[in-house]
């Protein structure tokens, strides 16, 4: 059980690595879509780039042609942001809680509601998207795919050259992922 819920949380952790939700200094409303966050000086550009990294890692792991990888990420990245959505808004209620000095037991009892429906509609989506998916992989590709997720994520973990490893004093902006290749040993 312990073993499963690690790969759970290893697996969203890199679905959302790129979705650490940072509050900006002039603007307090949270992100709708991972494309909204980071207005601004290069915002987009740290999206794009990590992008741009795990579909190469992924179209490479996976084996797709180059017809595969132009039908198959579209769709993959609008499963992230409806994913990264609902994490916006439990974060959004857990917000409201947290910072009501007079929240009622009923107002906690929703937002825990709330966290425990979180689950089922991401595994509600990762069904009707696999679905989606399927039409576009081969069932061999698909179960690639799952695996290549997952040394996905061990790979970020891992990376030498990540920043919150060096200094955990760093702001937070600069402990974000930084999907240059990692240096060579």
């Amino acid at each position: 059980m312990k073993h499963s819920a690690i790969i759970l949380i290893v697996l969203i952790l890199s679905i959302f690595s790129t979705s650490v939700i940072a509050q900006t200094e002039d603007k307090k409303e949270m992100p709708r879509t991972e494309n909204e966050r980071g207005r601004g000086k290069n915002g987009n550009e740290h999206i794009r780039r990590f992008k741009e990294f795990r579909r190469d890692f992924l179209t490479k792991k996976v084996q797709m042609t180059q017809e595969e990888a132009d039908k198959f990420f579209p769709l993959y990245d609008e499963l992230g942001d409806k994913k990264f959505k609902l994490q916006v808004e439990i974060g959004e209620k857990m917000r409201k809680v947290w910072d009501e000095d007079k929240a009622s037991d009923a107002d906690y009892n929703a937002v825990l509601d709330a966290l425990e429906e979180i689950p089922v509609k991401e595994a509600a989506l990762e069904k009707e998207y696999g679905k989606k998916f399927r039409e576009i992989l081969s069932p061999k590709k698909m179960f690639r795919l799952k695996m290549a997720e997952n040394e996905f994520s061990r790979e970020l973990m891992r990376r030498p050259d990540r920043k919150d490893k060096k200094d955990n004093n760093a702001p937070e902006r600069e402990k974000r992922f930084d999907p240059r290749p990692a240096p060579e040993k």
